[in-house]
């Protein structure tokens, strides 16, 4: 029995995970526009700890946002060449 796999449903889900990401885009954009909103009304230590924590924050979804696009950039590229590959095979044992 050969084995399939559902090319379709693999970019589907890889789809969802490129719209997640930019929704985590989306959160990282409104908290760094936060953090420019409220700089002005802070001094001090608050100052200090609001803005490293909010740039720890958003540094880290840069992260997982980088880390995840090219695992997607991977999987995509996977995808096509088992698509291909079973094309291939699929030729040979007509």
């Amino acid at each position: 029995m050969p084995i399939r796999h559902d090319f379709e449903a693999i970019d589907t889900q890889l789809d969802g995970m490129t719209a997640a990401n930019q929704q985590l885009l989306g959160v990282k954009e409104a908290m760094e526009s936060e953090l420019a909103r409220w700089a002005s009304h802070w001094d001090g230590t608050a100052f200090t700890q609001a803005t490293t924590w909010s740039r720890h924050v958003t540094s880290s979804l840069d992260q997982v946002i980088g880390a995840s696009g090219r695992y997607i950039e991977k999987a995509r590229l996977a995808n096509a060449d088992m698509r291909a590959q079973e094309v291939s095979n699929t030729a040979l044992w007509a």
